[in-house]
């Protein structure tokens, strides 16, 4: 089982490399593997997809 740090360092090298659907992807992976979110996460999103809209 992948850690929620793990995605969330999955999530910002996504987005460091423009994959903006990857990131979501990745995202949604998370929030339904039963995992809760933490700050780090949403803010490796909205600093991922902010950067490519």
């Amino acid at each position: 089982m992948i850690s929620i740090l793990s995605r969330s360092a999955l999530i910002s090298a996504y987005g460091r490399s423009g994959y903006c659907d990857e990131v979501i992807k990745v995202f949604e992976t998370l929030k339904s593997s039963g995992l809760k979110p933490n700050l780090v996460a949403y803010n490796a999103v909205i600093d991922a997809c902010g950067k490519w809209v």
